[in-house]
């Protein structure tokens, strides 16, 4: 696994939202492996794709993505809302990947998968809704809550800059697997 991001890809954006994006799910698209299943890659879903932003071609595990260039502590903030809660409550919702990484260095310092299995609707929390005078007023986001999550829930694939070996990470996660089959 390479832990090199390619900042050049990035150069048209100014906003670092924009460029976290792009810089991160286009690295992860190419250095990702599946840890629910042999696959060694996960492929992007169609821009625009609610909840979800990858999915294995093997076994079809949906992942989503947060990405931060500082460490990734008790709460992210996460996309809207009503599609996640719902997800979770209908036992849809994707796996995760918490990604942060060294923005001066400009590579992955930290990765680690969440199954969906460990989700809870008590882990998602409801933001207040965007002011009146916002561009998309009304609008309800959310926070996961990490904090809430077993220290077993969090599979880590990076830890200060280095990768561990792929056995390990799929032996980690299919730890638990056995709570999947409870929902």
């Amino acid at each position: 696994m390479d832990l090199t991001l390619n900042s050049s890809l990035a150069r048209a954006y100014t906003n670092r939202a924009q460029v976290a994006r792009i810089v991160t799910e286009t690295w992860a698209g190419a250095n990702l492996y599946c840890p629910a299943c042999p696959s060694d890659s996960v492929e992007p879903t169609p821009p625009g794709t609610k909840v979800v932003d990858f999915r294995c071609p093997n076994c079809e595990e949906p992942f989503q993505l947060k990405s931060l260039s500082r460490p990734i502590r008790g709460r992210v903030t996460d996309s809207a809302y009503e599609p996640m809660i719902r997800s979770v409550e209908t036992a849809t919702a994707p796996s995760f990947l918490f990604l942060h990484y060294d923005r001066v260095r400009w590579m992955v310092w930290d990765l680690f998968f969440v199954p969906r299995h460990f989700l809870s609707p008590s882990m998602i929390e409801k933001r207040p809704p965007l002011r009146p005078t916002a561009e998309r007023a009304g609008w309800v986001g959310c926070n996961i809550l990490l904090s809430a999550l077993p220290s077993d829930a969090r599979v880590a694939a990076v830890t200060n800059g280095i990768a561990s070996p792929t056995v390990d990470v799929r032996k980690a996660w299919r730890a638990f697997s056995f709570l999947r089959d409870a929902t």
